[in-house]
């Protein structure tokens, strides 16, 4: 069969089979239209190839798949942002501190991108797109492949579109996980002066402040609950000898610790608790157990018993 002219730069060139794959093995099994152009790829071959689904249309205009899309790798969808908004691009806001793992549940908005130039181009479906006049020195890193903004200036851009408990636990599992520190936030301050999330960031750093992490859901559910109340705000996650506490009252020597088969779901570990418990009472700490139907249930006691607790070791500091 003699091929129609627009088949004919594929019968002598043949489709670059080896050149396409190289480009999309490392952007996820994604290429560009505009990447398949630059192969010397006519227009028209190419949309013979996804009519013979060769190449697979994908999120973004102009943006294939060279496999079926739900067979795609993971992080697909904020790469094909990238590849659509072209080489100025860095994934930032949510996306980012998603990308970092700085969120404490899975973004499911549209992937955030910022775009440094004049202009940020037309709107394209399923990406929300800012502008900056540029990237600041090491504010456009490259995590998992895929460029991004720096976890300082992610958590400034995230501020305004997060509850103030959700920017400090983003902001505290960045520290505590080394991707920052308060120095590189305060400098991103300072570069971001009339930004909307200054004065907010700025207090979270107060040195004062304690750290505030949770690792489990009845763990951060009596943190909030005691926000609410007069009581000093206790330290989360620390470290007391070689045991990791919930709940700390450093100068009081007190300790809030959770307990049931709900979260522990282990003999073994129900049994370590005990020894757990016993060392820190050896040790002068004040323990308070809390089980998930307590706190479900009888929030108020749990209160009073954590208050007591506080108020008996303030008496005895005062004896001592």
């Amino acid at each position: 069969m003699t091929p129609v002219p627009h088949e004919e730069w594929a019968v002598r060139h043949g489709w670059p089979h080896r050149e396409v794959a190289a480009i999309a093995a490392d952007q996820r099994l994604l290429i560009a239209h505009s990447q398949l152009r630059g192969l010397g790829i006519p227009a028209r071959t190419i949309h013979n190839a996804v009519t013979r689904r060769q190449l697979h249309p994908f999120r973004n205009r102009g943006i294939y798949a060279l496999v079926e899309p739900r067979a795609l790798p993971p992080l697909a969808a904020e790469q094909a942002a990238i590849l659509a908004c072209g080489p100025r691009a860095a994934l930032s806001h949510l996306s980012a501190l998603s990308l970092w793992g700085l969120l404490n549940t899975k973004y499911p908005g549209p992937v955030e991108l910022t775009v440094a130039g004049v202009a940020t181009g037309r709107r394209r479906a399923g990406l929300r797109v800012h502008r900056a006049a540029a990237f600041e020195a090491g504010e456009r890193r490259r995590h998992q492949r895929l460029p991004v903004t720096s976890p300082a200036l992610a958590l400034l851009d995230s501020v305004p579109l997060l509850s103030g408990r959700a920017i400090e636990l983003s902001l505290d599992t960045a520290l505590n996980r080394h991707l920052t520190s308060r120095t590189a936030v305060l400098e991103t301050i300072a570069r971001h002066p009339y930004r909307t999330g200054v004065d907010v960031l700025r207090a979270l750093l107060d040195p004062r402040r304690p750290t505030s992490m949770t690792e489990s859901p009845g763990q951060e559910r009596l943190l909030v609950l005691l926000r609410r109340t007069d009581l000093p705000r206790p330290e989360t996650e620390q470290w007391i000898g070689r045991y990791r506490v919930d709940l700390l009252w450093r100068e009081l020597r007190v300790v809030v610790e959770f307990d049931g088969w709900r979260w522990h779901g282990a003999h073994e570990r129900f049994e370590s608790d005990r020894v757990r418990e016993n060392w820190l009472r050896n040790h002068d700490w004040r323990v308070v157990r809390v089980t998930y139907r307590e706190l479900d249930e009888e929030p108020e006691q749990v209160l009073v018993w954590i208050a007591t607790e506080i108020a008996n070791a303030r008496n005895a500091l005062r004896r001592g």
